[in-house]
Protein backbone atom coordinates (compact mmCIF):
# COMPACT_ATOMS: atom_id res chain seq x y z
CA UNK A 1 0.00 0.00 0.00
CA UNK A 2 1.30 3.42 -0.87
CA UNK A 3 2.50 5.35 2.14
CA UNK A 4 0.92 8.64 3.05
CA UNK A 5 2.99 11.66 2.08
CA UNK A 6 3.37 14.38 4.63
CA UNK A 7 3.26 18.02 3.53
CA UNK A 8 6.95 18.43 4.33
CA UNK A 9 7.99 15.77 1.84
CA UNK A 10 7.00 17.94 -1.11
CA UNK A 11 9.54 20.61 -0.13
CA UNK A 12 13.05 20.54 -1.56
CA UNK A 13 15.02 22.25 1.22
CA UNK A 14 17.57 20.27 3.23
CA UNK A 15 16.03 21.37 6.54
CA UNK A 16 12.68 19.87 5.62
CA UNK A 17 14.29 16.60 4.53
CA UNK A 18 16.14 16.31 7.84
CA UNK A 19 12.89 16.90 9.68
CA UNK A 20 11.16 14.10 7.76
CA UNK A 21 13.97 11.62 8.49
CA UNK A 22 13.91 12.42 12.21
CA UNK A 23 10.12 11.94 12.24
CA UNK A 24 10.54 8.48 10.64
CA UNK A 25 13.15 7.53 13.23
CA UNK A 26 10.88 8.55 16.07
CA UNK A 27 8.01 6.58 14.55
CA UNK A 28 10.23 3.51 14.22
CA UNK A 29 11.25 3.86 17.84
CA UNK A 30 7.61 4.04 18.81
CA UNK A 31 7.01 0.50 17.53
CA UNK A 32 6.72 -2.13 20.27
CA UNK A 33 9.90 -4.00 21.12
CA UNK A 34 10.58 -7.43 22.53
CA UNK A 35 7.03 -8.67 22.02
CA UNK A 36 4.99 -10.80 19.62
CA UNK A 37 1.39 -10.03 18.72
CA UNK A 38 -0.49 -13.17 17.68
CA UNK A 39 -3.72 -13.23 15.71
CA UNK A 40 -5.38 -16.69 15.92
CA UNK A 41 -7.65 -18.18 13.30
CA UNK A 42 -11.43 -18.06 13.38
CA UNK A 43 -12.63 -20.69 15.93
CA UNK A 44 -15.52 -21.67 13.64
CA UNK A 45 -13.08 -22.24 10.80
CA UNK A 46 -10.82 -24.29 13.07
CA UNK A 47 -13.72 -26.44 14.28
CA UNK A 48 -15.02 -27.01 10.75
CA UNK A 49 -11.59 -28.09 9.54
CA UNK A 50 -11.20 -30.48 12.46
CA UNK A 51 -14.55 -32.13 11.83
CA UNK A 52 -13.96 -32.49 8.08
CA UNK A 53 -10.38 -33.70 8.53
CA UNK A 54 -11.45 -36.34 11.08
CA UNK A 55 -14.18 -37.60 8.75
CA UNK A 56 -11.76 -37.65 5.83
CA UNK A 57 -9.15 -39.48 7.87
CA UNK A 58 -11.66 -42.13 8.93
CA UNK A 59 -12.80 -42.64 5.34
CA UNK A 60 -9.19 -42.79 4.13
CA UNK A 61 -8.10 -45.31 6.73
CA UNK A 62 -11.17 -47.49 6.20
CA UNK A 63 -10.78 -47.45 2.41
CA UNK A 64 -7.05 -48.18 2.53
CA UNK A 65 -7.55 -51.04 5.00
CA UNK A 66 -10.35 -52.57 2.94
CA UNK A 67 -8.47 -52.60 -0.36
CA UNK A 68 -5.27 -53.86 1.28
CA UNK A 69 -6.88 -56.64 3.31
CA UNK A 70 -9.19 -57.97 0.61
CA UNK A 71 -7.91 -59.88 -2.39
CA UNK A 72 -8.65 -57.28 -5.05
CA UNK A 73 -6.53 -55.88 -7.88
CA UNK A 74 -7.44 -52.26 -7.01
CA UNK A 75 -4.33 -51.46 -5.04
CA UNK A 76 -4.21 -47.97 -6.56
CA UNK A 77 -7.45 -47.20 -4.72
CA UNK A 78 -5.77 -48.24 -1.48
CA UNK A 79 -2.97 -45.80 -2.32
CA UNK A 80 -5.47 -42.96 -2.94
CA UNK A 81 -7.24 -43.62 0.35
CA UNK A 82 -3.90 -43.67 2.14
CA UNK A 83 -3.04 -40.27 0.62
CA UNK A 84 -6.42 -38.96 1.75
CA UNK A 85 -5.71 -40.15 5.28
CA UNK A 86 -2.28 -38.47 5.36
CA UNK A 87 -3.61 -35.14 4.02
CA UNK A 88 -6.48 -35.09 6.51
CA UNK A 89 -4.10 -35.92 9.35
CA UNK A 90 -1.88 -32.98 8.35
CA UNK A 91 -4.86 -30.64 8.13
CA UNK A 92 -6.04 -31.77 11.56
CA UNK A 93 -2.59 -31.14 13.04
CA UNK A 94 -2.43 -27.71 11.39
CA UNK A 95 -5.66 -26.63 13.09
CA UNK A 96 -3.81 -26.61 16.42
CA UNK A 97 -1.12 -24.40 14.90
CA UNK A 98 -3.49 -21.82 13.42
CA UNK A 99 -5.51 -21.87 16.64
CA UNK A 100 -2.36 -20.44 18.25
CA UNK A 101 -1.89 -17.85 15.51
CA UNK A 102 -2.61 -17.52 11.83
CA UNK A 103 -0.68 -14.26 11.54
CA UNK A 104 1.90 -13.00 14.02
CA UNK A 105 3.84 -9.75 14.22
CA UNK A 106 7.20 -10.41 15.86
CA UNK A 107 8.65 -7.08 17.01
CA UNK A 108 11.67 -8.78 18.55
CA UNK A 109 12.86 -10.38 15.30
CA UNK A 110 11.22 -7.62 13.20
CA UNK A 111 9.23 -9.90 10.93
CA UNK A 112 5.64 -10.79 10.05
CA UNK A 113 4.91 -14.53 10.25
CA UNK A 114 2.12 -16.15 8.22
CA UNK A 115 0.78 -19.69 8.36
CA UNK A 116 -0.12 -20.51 4.77
CA UNK A 117 -1.28 -24.05 3.93
CA UNK A 118 1.46 -26.21 5.52
CA UNK A 119 4.15 -23.54 5.46
CA UNK A 120 5.27 -20.83 7.84
CA UNK A 121 6.27 -17.73 5.90
CA UNK A 122 8.42 -15.00 7.41
CA UNK A 123 8.52 -11.50 5.94
CA UNK A 124 11.13 -9.09 7.39
CA UNK A 125 9.87 -5.61 8.21
CA UNK A 126 12.39 -4.21 5.72
CA UNK A 127 10.63 -6.11 2.89
CA UNK A 128 7.06 -5.93 4.18
CA UNK A 129 4.21 -4.08 2.52
CA UNK A 130 0.45 -4.25 2.96
CA UNK A 131 -2.59 -2.95 1.14
CA UNK A 132 -6.31 -3.53 1.09
CA UNK A 133 -7.37 -6.71 -0.69
CA UNK A 134 -10.34 -7.55 -2.84
CA UNK A 135 -12.64 -10.58 -2.89
CA UNK A 136 -12.62 -12.95 -5.83
CA UNK A 137 -15.76 -13.64 -7.89
CA UNK A 138 -17.13 -16.30 -5.54
CA UNK A 139 -16.44 -14.18 -2.47
CA UNK A 140 -17.99 -11.17 -4.19
CA UNK A 141 -21.18 -13.16 -4.85
CA UNK A 142 -21.27 -14.25 -1.21
CA UNK A 143 -20.73 -10.65 -0.21
CA UNK A 144 -23.86 -9.60 -2.09
CA UNK A 145 -25.85 -12.28 -0.28
CA UNK A 146 -24.45 -11.13 3.05
CA UNK A 147 -25.31 -7.52 2.20
CA UNK A 148 -28.88 -8.46 1.33
CA UNK A 149 -29.12 -10.24 4.69
CA UNK A 150 -27.74 -7.16 6.50
CA UNK A 151 -24.72 -9.11 7.70
CA UNK A 152 -21.33 -7.39 8.13
CA UNK A 153 -19.13 -7.45 5.05
CA UNK A 154 -15.78 -9.22 5.12
CA UNK A 155 -12.64 -7.12 4.99
CA UNK A 156 -9.51 -8.17 3.11
CA UNK A 157 -5.84 -7.38 3.64
CA UNK A 158 -2.87 -8.28 1.43
CA UNK A 159 0.40 -9.03 3.23
CA UNK A 160 3.24 -8.82 0.76
CA UNK A 161 6.98 -9.33 0.48
CA UNK A 162 8.00 -6.74 -2.11
CA UNK A 163 10.79 -8.99 -3.41
CA UNK A 164 8.49 -11.98 -4.04
CA UNK A 165 6.11 -12.39 -6.96
CA UNK A 166 3.38 -13.98 -4.80
CA UNK A 167 1.41 -12.10 -2.17
CA UNK A 168 -0.88 -13.44 0.53
CA UNK A 169 -4.36 -12.25 1.41
CA UNK A 170 -6.19 -12.68 4.67
CA UNK A 171 -9.69 -11.61 5.64
CA UNK A 172 -11.73 -10.79 8.70
CA UNK A 173 -13.29 -14.26 8.39
CA UNK A 174 -9.88 -15.94 8.66
CA UNK A 175 -9.13 -14.33 12.04
CA UNK A 176 -10.82 -14.76 15.38
CA UNK A 177 -12.73 -11.47 15.27
CA UNK A 178 -13.14 -8.22 13.36
CA UNK A 179 -11.29 -6.41 16.13
CA UNK A 180 -8.29 -8.70 15.62
CA UNK A 181 -8.40 -8.01 11.90
CA UNK A 182 -8.56 -4.24 12.40
CA UNK A 183 -5.67 -4.36 14.88
CA UNK A 184 -3.60 -6.43 12.46
CA UNK A 185 -4.40 -3.97 9.68
CA UNK A 186 -3.39 -1.03 11.86
CA UNK A 187 -0.07 -2.59 12.86
CA UNK A 188 0.68 -3.77 9.31
CA UNK A 189 0.02 -0.32 7.86
CA UNK A 190 2.17 1.29 10.54
CA UNK A 191 5.07 -1.07 9.76
CA UNK A 192 4.62 -0.43 6.05
CA UNK A 193 4.69 3.35 6.56
CA UNK A 194 7.72 3.28 8.85
CA UNK A 195 9.99 0.95 6.86
CA UNK A 196 8.75 2.11 3.40
CA UNK A 197 9.66 -1.17 1.72
CA UNK A 198 7.48 -0.46 -1.34
CA UNK A 199 9.00 2.99 -1.92
CA UNK A 200 12.55 1.67 -1.57
CA UNK A 201 11.86 -1.24 -3.91
CA UNK A 202 10.33 1.01 -6.57
CA UNK A 203 13.28 3.40 -6.23
CA UNK A 204 15.68 0.48 -6.81
CA UNK A 205 13.71 -0.56 -9.89
CA UNK A 206 13.85 2.99 -11.26
CA UNK A 207 17.59 3.17 -10.67
CA UNK A 208 18.10 -0.14 -12.47
CA UNK A 209 15.98 1.02 -15.40
CA UNK A 210 17.88 4.30 -15.62
CA UNK A 211 21.23 2.51 -15.49
CA UNK A 212 20.06 0.12 -18.24
CA UNK A 213 18.99 3.06 -20.38
CA UNK A 214 22.32 4.81 -19.76
CA UNK A 215 24.25 1.68 -20.73
CA UNK A 216 22.14 1.31 -23.86
CA UNK A 217 22.81 4.93 -24.84
CA UNK A 218 26.54 4.60 -24.18
CA UNK A 219 26.61 1.34 -26.14
CA UNK A 220 24.92 3.06 -29.08
CA UNK A 221 27.37 5.94 -28.98
CA UNK A 222 30.39 3.62 -28.91
CA UNK A 223 29.12 1.67 -31.91
CA UNK A 224 28.56 4.80 -33.97
CA UNK A 225 32.31 5.52 -34.68
CA UNK A 226 32.81 1.88 -35.64
CA UNK A 227 29.85 2.10 -38.01
CA UNK A 228 31.25 5.32 -39.48
CA UNK A 229 34.65 3.67 -40.05
CA UNK A 230 33.01 0.71 -41.75
CA UNK A 231 31.00 3.02 -43.98
CA UNK A 232 34.13 5.04 -44.81
CA UNK A 233 36.06 1.88 -45.70
CA UNK A 234 33.17 0.72 -47.87
CA UNK A 235 33.08 4.05 -49.72
CA UNK A 236 36.86 3.93 -50.25
CA UNK A 237 36.57 0.39 -51.60
CA UNK A 238 33.82 1.47 -53.99
CA UNK A 239 35.98 4.38 -55.15
CA UNK A 240 38.92 2.05 -55.80
CA UNK A 241 36.68 -0.31 -57.75
CA UNK A 242 35.37 2.59 -59.83
CA UNK A 243 38.95 3.80 -60.52
CA UNK A 244 39.97 0.29 -61.57
CA UNK A 245 36.98 0.03 -63.91
CA UNK A 246 37.86 3.43 -65.40
CA UNK A 247 41.48 2.33 -66.06
CA UNK A 248 40.24 -0.86 -67.75
CA UNK A 249 37.84 1.13 -69.91
CA UNK A 250 40.64 3.50 -70.96
CA UNK A 251 42.90 0.60 -71.86
CA UNK A 252 40.13 -1.01 -73.89
CA UNK A 253 39.51 2.26 -75.71
CA UNK A 254 43.21 2.70 -76.50
CA UNK A 255 43.51 -0.88 -77.75
CA UNK A 256 40.42 -0.36 -79.88
CA UNK A 257 41.81 2.82 -81.39
CA UNK A 258 45.19 1.13 -82.10
CA UNK A 259 43.54 -1.72 -83.95
CA UNK A 260 41.47 0.73 -85.97
CA UNK A 261 44.56 2.69 -86.98
CA UNK A 262 46.24 -0.43 -88.24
Amino acid sequence: MDSERTPGETESSDDVKLTVIESDDRTRDDLPTGTVHCFPANPKQVLLRRVLSVLGALIGSAGATYFLMTDTPYYWLAFLFAVLFIVCALVFAQTFLIAGYRVAVDYEKKEVVLRYVFRKLKIPFEDFDCREGEPDKAQRALGKIRASANRPQRMYLILDNVHDEACYQTSSYDLASNSDFLKLKEEAEQISRVFKAREKYEAEIREEDESDETEAILGTETTRPETHEVEQEASETEAEVEDTETVFEKKEDESGQGSAAE
